[in-house]
């Protein structure tokens, strides 16, 4: 099924801490290995946790779904069928307030999930089973009228 709306968030950041990241871990199995054998599937953890984010985040819209995926391999983080959104808006956040940071993070100040490596605007989506996500969008209203289109929700906000 061909996207409707895809876009990437990227930061440099990712791209030059995540192969870092994994790098430091498989040199840290290497060196603790003989003496720490137990701590191999830590290492082994962290090291697969950040080649997974290499590639950042990519959002996508089809004519039936919205799906949030991490780095290269795609690994799915949201599936949202356009059926269960209640509405959405476009909102402003303040990631370090909100969320604490960026990545992948649960908000209790908002109540929401949220997916986003850049920025402080993104679309919040309330479902009908009353979950909220908060996908980061560098054009966020770009990304709600893709899916107010796709869903036939009308206008973001609704």
């Amino acid at each position: 099924m061909a996207p409707l709306h895809c876009e990437s968030q990227n930061p440099r950041y990712v791209s030059v801490l995540s192969p870092l990241l994994a790098a430091a871990m498989a040199v840290g199995a290497v060196m603790t290995w003989p003496v720490l054998p137990w701590l191999l599937p830590v290492y082994a953890l962290g090291f697969l946790v950040a080649a997974a984010m290499f590639g950042g985040l990519r959002v996508s819209v089809t004519s039936d779904r919205l799906v949030v995926q991490l780095g290269v391999f795609g690994l799915p983080l949201v599936r949202i069928p356009l059926a269960d959104i209640q509405h959405m808006e476009v909102v402003e956040f303040r990631p370090l307030r909100d969320f604490g940071g960026w990545g992948i993070r649960y908000s209790l100040r908002l109540k929401a999930m949220g997916y986003f490596l850049r920025g402080r605007r993104g679309v919040m989506i309330h479902t009908k089973a009353g979950k909220r996500r908060l996908v980061g969008s560098d054009d966020p209203l770009r990304l709600a009228a893709a899916l107010a289109g796709a869903g036939g929700h009308g206008a973001p906000g609704t």
